[in-house]
């Protein structure tokens, strides 16, 4: 893991996640993440900004709508620059294929020792 994260450009501490899912009866169900960042650790992004990405999760939900949850604390993204689109009126796009490549939404106590060396 600290190999990773000495490989990522853009660390950054989160201190809120807005989940929007999109169901709907005749099509795939989209959910589009919204990182809220708090403090810059490692790169060039404002305090401020927000990243999101879309994934479709499979789901056997049969009730169509949009919910969207929020959820704050303390996370954190970690993020090569090669997977980012630039950034437009403060939000940045996380390419959706990397979330099935790799985590680079983490959280936890001992995430904070990991990242605190390489900043």
């Amino acid at each position: 893991m600290k190999k990773y994260i000495s490989e990522c450009s853009i660390v950054v501490e989160i201190d809120k996640v807005d989940m929007t899912y999109d169901r709907s009866l005749n099509t795939e169900t989209k959910l589009t993440r919204v990182f809220h960042v708090r403090k810059v650790i490692k790169g060039k992004i404002s305090p401020g900004t927000c990243f999101y990405d879309e994934l479709y999760p499979e789901e056997n939900m049969s009730q169509a709508g949009i919910t969207t949850t929020r959820y704050e604390g303390r996370y954190w993204l970690l993020l090569k620059a090669d997977c980012v689109a630039p950034c437009e009126e403060g939000r940045c796009y996380i390419d959706r294929s990397e979330a099935y490549v790799y985590s680079y939404f983490v959280f936890g106590d001992d995430v904070l020792r990991l990242i605190e060396p390489t900043s």
